[in-house]
């Protein structure tokens, strides 16, 4: 059926592997439900049909979920570690420890120089004086403004290619891209990961290494 053809061309580009696709979820969804409108030629039962479409559609990911303008955060960088457990902490140990080295330290150890810094540290002059720097959430918030001032990437070009030659631009915004745009839109990439594992892995190759799997799946898919 013909009222069936958008849902096939989406799913064909949902399930790529070679570009992100978590993005195109939102556009994909009301491209289908435009794709859907009722025509004078349709029958009842494409009508019916395209109707309940529409209506499970527009239950999901509805405008209430998806925020206009992004929130500006103050460290978006997704390099950072998680925090550490805390661990016990013997009291007695500690304030023992303190006492000893009371005494030892004056002041702060000032960092220690490299070899350019302390052959030219004296004559060379930061243009940027610690007065005029910026909060992290104003450089974030100039790279968002320049950011929607910049022209749209071709529909067949990869947006993690762009973030990769304008990271340098977007400090920060590109290590968000990086973590948003590197989430797949569907579980047919991990899937297919798995179908692949188990082609390699079979009956009378049971006794391979993890190690080799991980390889022989790894030039598979990228071979």
């Amino acid at each position: 059926m013909d009222v069936l053809k958008p849902l096939k061309t989406v799913t064909s580009i949902m399930c790529d592997e070679k570009c992100p696709t978590i993005s195109m979820i939102i556009p994909m969804k009301y491209r289908i439900i435009d794709n859907l409108c009722e025509n004078l030629v349709d029958s009842k039962l494409t009508k019916e049909v395209k109707q309940v479409i529409r209506d499970d559609l527009n239950k999901r990911y509805s405008d209430s979920d998806v925020k206009s303008e992004p929130e500006v955060v103050q460290n978006p960088d997704c390099n950072s570690e998680p925090a550490l457990p805390s661990l016990p902490v013997d009291s007695d140990k500690v304030n023992n420890d303190k006492s000893n080295t009371e005494g030892l330290n004056d002041g702060p150890t000032p960092p220690k120089k490299s070899a350019i810094e302390d052959l030219l540290g004296d004559v060379y002059v930061v243009s940027c004086t610690p007065g005029n720097q910026k909060s992290v959430s104003d450089i974030v918030a100039s790279e968002v403004a320049d950011y929607k001032q910049e022209d749209n990437i071709p529909l067949s070009s990869c947006p993690l290619k762009w973030w990769k030659t304008n990271a340098g631009k977007y400090k920060h915004l590109s290590n968000l891209a990086k973590c948003i745009l590197g989430i797949p839109g569907t579980s047919v990439p991990s899937e297919r990961v798995f179908s692949t594992a188990g082609d390699i892995v079979t009956s009378t190759r049971s006794c391979l290494d993890p190690e080799t799997v991980d390889q022989l799946v790894f030039l598979k898919k990228n071979m």
